[in-house]
């Protein structure tokens, strides 16, 4: 009996985990080299976006195989690759666990202020949690932000701090553990 128990519950662990993966937008590698995900909208174009995020549009193009003067299309998902406005040195982990974020993350400027927001997915509306300032040693250890109420439930998240003094944007997908 206990066996079979245990057995369902890894069954419905790697279906949800495997659910989880088809809800990530392109490929594991492609995943790897996006700092984030940009959902287009209307009237969008590849330079538009790349402006937004301070990449250069060829490079946009190229991280989603695209060919520089294709049309987008509202809802179209993009990579946004890891160059540009990121930090590259910023070390973070995020977990979200019994309706808490948590957040450490090391390689920062000493004494950097940063702004932290989360959504839903990739595609949500965004939800400001705060601010939080790196130590002298250029760490962040354990800060804590409640989810927001609307997000309780929602069992994809992605949570950004985004450094106020360069808007470099560091992002990560997590799940939300009720």
């Amino acid at each position: 009996m206990m066996k079979t128990h245990l057995l369902s519950w890894l069954v419905l662990a790697a279906i949800v985990a495997g659910l989880f993966a088809a809800a990530l937008p392109g490929s594991a590698q492609a995943q790897n080299l996006c700092r984030a995900v940009h959902v287009v909208k209307a009237n969008e174009t590849l330079k538009s976006i790349a402006k937004l995020y301070g990449v250069n549009a060829r490079a946009l193009a190229k991280a989603n195989d695209m060919a520089n003067n294709e049309a987008l299309n509202a809802g179209d998902k993009l990579c946004i690759p890891k160059t540009g406005k990121a930090e590259p040195k910023l070390n973070l982990a995020v977990y979200a666990q019994g309706g808490t974020i948590n957040i450490n993350a090391t390689g920062m400027t000493r004494e950097e202020k940063y702004q932290v927001k989360v959504r839903e997915g990739d595609a949500g509306k965004w939800y400001k949690l705060g601010k939080i300032t790196s130590g002298v040693e250029g760490v962040i250890s354990n800060k804590k932000f409640p989810v927001p109420d609307a997000l309780k439930n929602k069992v994809y998240l992605t949570v950004c701090l985004k450094n106020q003094n360069n808007d470099a944007l560091t992002c990560r997908a997590i799940l939300n553990v009720p």
